[in-house]
């Protein structure tokens, strides 16, 4: 009781701080903490919990979050933005990286650096499309038979190790932004494992919390998802299929409690089909 209590207390706070800023940052948290409550009743004596709240934050909080990052950001921004890297050059009177300030990064100076050559920016982009596209498909595609329970250790852990310095990378040449992930990639490749293999999960009987929690993950997915649609729908029907350079193209963001996630990606070439195809062959590898 005490922890559903504050983790209500936690949601209820950061959904009223996200009225008043607007950011991407922390609907991680506040699903996780939400989720955690459905396993804390029974995570003492049933290893299930425990295998169903690690399971639950990867494939249905951080593999989705990064995803819709990289399909916000194709959306928006568009492939060929994506491979050259311009969306990250710095640009006239303003010498930010990718459009945003470098007043909090340790070393801004570096950072300015950085956005001005078109080189670097690429590469970095290549690698944002890595940990914000292939690894997040990666994860959601794993195998679930239970022979490859060491290839999906694998799977989770090079994501998570990836995702960390990605964070890292981004706190040098930008300021803390997205750090409080950090914990929840360290959950994500359960740390405690290393004392030993886990027991079998305890063969408890099936109870109404167990119903519950077998019908989270599938919402939580379909919320995901259906944020990216309506984002496509929206798009499509104001500006067209593929509106190109055209100006006067506005991002759709909902930031509670599922956010569209496209900072940083600021309209360049939008191209609502390509994000369209990614989320229905998503939907169709993950189903």
């Amino acid at each position: 009781c005490a922890f559903a209590a504050g983790s209500i207390g936690y949601f209820g706070l950061g959904s009223v701080a996200l009225m008043y800023n607007h950011c991407h940052n922390i609907q991680a948290s506040l699903l996780f903490v939400v989720i955690a409550s459905l396993a804390a009743p029974d995570l003492h004596g049933n290893e299930r919990s425990g295998r169903w709240l690690r399971h639950c934050t990867v494939i249905c909080i951080l593999a989705p979050l990064y995803l819709m990052s990289g399909v916000s950001k194709i959306r928006y921004i568009g492939i060929t933005g994506n491979l050259s890297g311009a969306w990250l050059r710095a640009k006239p009177g303003f010498p930010g990286l990718g459009g945003q300030t470098v007043a909090r990064a340790p070393w801004a100076r570096e950072s300015m650096m950085v956005a001005a050559s078109p080189f670097l920016c690429m590469m970095l982009s290549w690698g944002n499309l890595v940990v914000e596209l292939a690894l997040p498909l990666m994860v959601l595609l794993m195998p679930t038979r239970a022979r490859d329970e060491k290839m999906r250790r694998l799977t989770v852990d090079v994501f998570a190790a990836s995702l960390v310095l990605f964070h890292l990378s981004i706190l040098v040449l930008m300021g803390p932004n997205f750090l409080r992930m950090v914990p929840l990639l360290a959950l994500a490749c359960d740390p405690l494992r290393r004392e030993g293999d886990a027991p079998p999960a305890r063969a408890l009987p099936v109870g109404r919390l167990d119903v519950v929690r077998g019908l989270v993950p599938v919402a939580l997915l379909a919320w995901w998802w259906a944020v990216q649609a309506r984002a496509d729908y929206l798009g499509v029907r104001a500006h067209g299929w593929a509106p190109g350079s055209k100006r006067g193209v506005l991002r759709r963001n909902p930031y509670w409690p599922v956010p569209l996630l496209s900072m940083f990606a600021v309209p360049r070439r939008p191209n609502f089909a390509v994000s369209v195809v990614l989320l229905v062959v998503t939907i169709v590898l993950f189903v």
